[in-house]
């Protein structure tokens, strides 16, 4: 592979991750998609948070589902006016408790804001565009999203996705 850069310098972020036990069929392709294209496979991310029940969170697009180990998640996240989401204000604005159920998170802010609220501490953390968020998984966080609102995200787990 060959990058050629037009211009002084060239920045990307990555996610490397090797688990342990390799997968029966890993994807051969390049994936190649744009974070400003509108992919009509947006769906209402709906998950069950261990402490709250049943919620929806804005809307996911995943880019890659598994990978040499089956155990990595790749894609982007949106919430904002018209989005659903259990919590959603008439500006657009979601708030939901959320505890990092697929694995560890990597998440880079794309747009918009958020405060993330730390449940066992009460500390609150701001951050917007550009910004990188680490968030362990089991640790349990309030994320107030501002929209329009995208992340791009990677889910790094164990072995096996969970559940």
């Amino acid at each position: 592979m060959r990058w050629q850069i037009d211009g002084p310098s060239f920045k990307k972020y990555w996610c490397i991750f090797d688990g342990t036990e390799p997968a029966a069929n890993p994807p051969q392709t390049l994936k190649i998609t744009n974070i400003n294209d509108n992919p009509p496979d947006w769906q209402a991310y709906h998950f069950t948070e261990p402490k709250e029940g049943p919620l929806v969170a804005g809307e996911l697009f995943f880019i890659r589902e598994g990978g040499a180990t089956g155990t990595m998640l790749s894609g982007v996240w949106r919430s904002g006016k018209g989005i659903a989401g259990s919590i959603v204000d008439a500006n657009g604005a979601m708030t939901t408790a959320y505890t990092g159920v697929l694995g560890d998170e990597t998440i880079l802010l794309l747009e918009g804001e958020v405060d993330v609220t730390e449940t066992d501490t009460g500390r609150v953390h701001h951050f917007r565009a550009g910004d990188v968020i680490g968030l362990s998984s089991g640790q349990h966080i309030t994320w107030t999203s501002r929209g329009p609102f995208s992340k791009k995200l990677w889910v790094i787990t164990r072995d096996a996705l969970a559940g």
